[in-house]
């Protein structure tokens, strides 16, 4: 089914220049990738316990996440349609007008920021407003986060991978165990399964007190590469020394909205694709993947980690 989609509000699309040097730093060859994608269209038609309402760019975005390899973008499209069957919490009622949803922006933020980086990376933006224990809802954060993922995936243009900014300002370490042993655990078993993330960075600004008992439980879930790529800092100057203004909001020294509005110009924008969120709740599959080789690259996770952990 197509859809009109109402995005140009919170994602900008790249200039042509930067788009072909997304291109050639991802290795995008325009002659083999028509093909490709035809080769992959009628293999997915092919099959009768595949969804047969999948938004075809995000076949194309798989495509070049697996760098690609059209066998593994197989396995890795069928994981992803199988994830949105095992997990309902997250990927049933996905009405941007349901109160889990429309009342998320008053408790924390969890948006793309508009603009790429100089070296073509989206930047994924995470925090809270309302430091309320009994009202932060870990189960509306993640299935909005996956909503807000999911709209990106739309997008035709390349990207060269993806940087998590998070701000810990009124983070405490009761947030953290609320989070760690709930949703939270689906979140990044989601992310190693059924989505494939080029994960560049990930920057933790205005630090909480107890980061580091923090951070070394969240690190247990993380692959050595991406270990190394996490940066910690009392403040957020390491956002204005590493992104050019136009990449920030106005509260982090940006030249962007600040952080609340962008959040409610994603609610709109969600509320806009109503249709199409609706549509994509019957966009899955019963029928489980083959089994795989593990392929950490830099990608989140590490299978079965969050299954063994509890903490008290």
């Amino acid at each position: 089914m197509g859809f009109e989609k109402k995005f140009s509000t919170v994602l900008n699309a790249p200039n042509e220049e930067d788009i072909e040097k997304i291109k050639k730093k991802i290795g995008e060859n325009e002659d083999k990738i028509d093909k490709q994608l035809q080769i992959l269209y009628q293999w997915l038609d092919s099959k009768p316990k595949l969804p047969k309402n999948y938004d075809r760019t995000k076949v194309l975005n798989f495509l070049r996440v697996c760098s690609f390899d059209m066998e593994k973008c197989k396995r890795k499209l069928q994981a992803h349609f199988y994830v949105r069957h095992e997990y309902p919490s997250v990927f049933s009622n996905l009405n941007p007008r349901s109160k889990e949803i429309s009342e998320f922006p008053k408790i924390g933020n969890a948006l793309f920021l508009p603009n790429l980086t100089p070296n073509g990376e989206r930047i994924f933006f995470l925090s809270l407003h309302e430091f309320d224990i009994d009202k932060m809802d870990v189960h509306a954060y993640v299935k909005y986060s996956y909503m807000c993922y999911d709209l990106v995936l739309r997008e035709p243009f390349p990207v060269s991978g993806d940087v998590i900014i998070m701000d810990g300002s009124g983070f405490t370490m009761k947030h953290f165990l609320k989070c760690i042993n709930t949703a939270v655990k689906d979140s990044v078993e989601i992310a190693y399964k059924g989505y494939l993330v080029r994960q560049k960075a990930i920057y933790v600004v205005n630090a909480p007190a107890a980061v580091d008992t923090m951070l070394a439980t969240w690190k247990l879930f993380l692959t050595e590469k991406i270990r190394k790529r996490v940066v910690v800092s009392k403040n957020y100057e390491i956002l204005t020394k590493t992104f050019p203004p136009h990449c920030l909001p106005e509260e982090y020294g940006g030249t962007l909205p600040k952080v609340n509005e962008l959040t409610r110009k994603w609610h709109e924008v969600m509320l806009n694709n109503e249709e199409w969120f609706q549509d994509q709740e019957k966009c899955k599959t019963n029928e489980p993947p083959q089994k795989e080789d593990n392929i950490y690259d830099d990608r989140f996770g590490v299978e079965g980690t969050f299954r063994k952990l509890t903490i008290d």
